[in-house]
């Protein structure tokens, strides 16, 4: 029987690492104390939180609104915020900058979230809510 090893070529084991980390889900997401990590480097790191209780609960007449987060650190973060999203009625695209801490959300129709409601999709996907504008 031939050794599975001596097949695995770098670009396979990349690839193998990078299923592992996915299955295994985002380390990256929360500490022990649940509160999630943020970024090495990333803009939203140096961001306060908003109180999402303050937040308005009136729908968004905008058709673009940008969310800021801190804790966005992996594709999964985005996956998981993209699935949040995309369930608030009028949630038409979610576009996620790991990079930035920025979700950029496409809205339509008329039932929309409030900024209230983004906040708790935020919070929920288990990330600090920075803002919406």
């Amino acid at each position: 029987m031939r050794s599975v090893a001596r097949h695995i070529t770098p670009v396979s084991s990349l690839c193998l690492i990078s299923l592992l980390s996915l299955a295994s889900g985002c380390q990256s997401q929360a500490t022990k104390t649940g509160e999630p990590l943020v970024a090495a480097g990333s803009a939203a790191s140096t961001s306060a939180p908003a109180v999402a209780s303050e937040l308005s609960s009136e729908a968004i007449k905008a058709d673009h609104v940008v969310v800021r987060a801190n804790g966005l650190s992996c594709p999964l973060c985005a996956n998981n915020l993209d699935a949040s999203f995309k369930k608030l009625p009028g949630v038409a695209s979610v576009d996620v900058d790991l990079g930035k801490g920025e979700i950029h959300l496409g809205l339509v129709g008329k039932q929309r979230p409030s900024p209230r409601s983004l906040a708790k999709a935020v919070t929920d996907s288990g990330f600090t809510f920075v803002s919406v504008k």
